[in-house]
C-alpha cells in the first residue's frame, strides 16, 4: 500500500490504526506465515450503517408496494401491523398473567397497558406523549420516508402495530382512530374503551 500510495509505511501505519481506532476498519490476519517473522496483517472496512439503511428502506418499499396492489391495502397492511403488535407484546411479557387471584382494577389494568403501549412506540422512534387519558400524540414518524410513495397503507401499518399490542395485552382500551398530522409534525392516536374485555377469545385474529 505505501508503494501505491508513494509514502512512507509508517505514514500508512499511523493512517491505518486512525481508522481502526474510529472503527471505520477492522484488523486481521492473512494466517501462517510464510518464511520467517509474522504474518501480514490484513485490514477490512466496516460496512457502512447508511448503505445497511437503505437496503432496509428499499425492502419496506418492496414490502409495501405488494401490499398497495392487494385488493384491500389497508385490511391487509393494518392485519401484519396486528400482527408484529402482538408478536412484541409477547416478547416483552412472555406468557406473565397476574400472580392474584382477584383481576386487577380496570382502571389499574387501563393505565398499565397504555404505559406499555407509550414505552413500545418510544422504542420504535415515534416520541410518544400522552396528550390525556385517551390520546397519545406522536411527536416523530419514522415512517415518514414511506407516507410520499405509500399514504395511508404506512399509516395503517402503524395503527395495527398499535392494536395489535393492546389486544393482546387484554387492554380494557382499544384505538379508536389514527390521525396523521392532526397538527404540524404531530400524529394523534384516540384510545376508547371497549364495551367488554374479551380480547382474549374474541380479538385474536386480525
Amino acid at each position: 500500500m505505501a508503494a501505491d500510495l508513494g509514502v512512507h509505511p509508517n505514514t500508512v501505519r499511523f493512517h491505518l490504526r486512525s481508522l481502526e481506532a474510529e472503527g471505520q476498519i477492522v484488523r486481521g490476519s492473512a494466517g501462517v506465515a510464510h518464511g520467517p517473522g509474522r504474518p501480514a496483517v490484513t485490514y477490512q472496512s466496516v460496512p457502512d450503517e447508511s448503505t445497511e439503511h437503505q437496503r432496509a428502506d428499499l425492502l419496506a418499499h418492496i414490502l409495501l408496494s405488494e401490499v398497495d396492489a392487494d385488493a384491500q391495502p389497508f385490511e391487509r397492511a393494518r392485519a401484519a401491523g396486528v400482527r408484529w403488535g402482538r408478536a412484541e407484546a409477547v416478547r416483552r411479557q412472555g406468557t406473565r398473567k397476574d400472580a392474584t387471584t382477584d383481576p386487577p382494577a380496570t382502571a389499574n389494568v387501563n393505565s398499565r397497558a397504555i404505559g406499555e403501549l407509550i414505552d413500545v412506540l418510544d422504542d420504535a422512534g415515534f416520541a410518544p406523549t400522552a396528550a390525556s387519558a385517551d390520546t397519545i400524540d406522536l411527536l416523530h414518524c419514522p415512517l415518514k420516508e414511506f407516507v410520499a410513495a405509500h399514504g395511508r397503507t404506512a399509516c395503517a401499518v402503524h395503527e395495527g402495530m398499535m392494536r395489535g399490542f393492546l389486544d393482546e395485552t387484554d387492554a380494557p382500551a382499544s384505538v379508536r382512530a389514527l390521525q396523521p398530522f392532526a397538527s404540524p409534525g404531530v400524529c394523534r392516536t384516540t384510545l376508547e374503551q371497549r364495551s367488554e374485555v374479551t380480547v382474549s377469545s374474541a380479538a385474536k385474529s386480525p
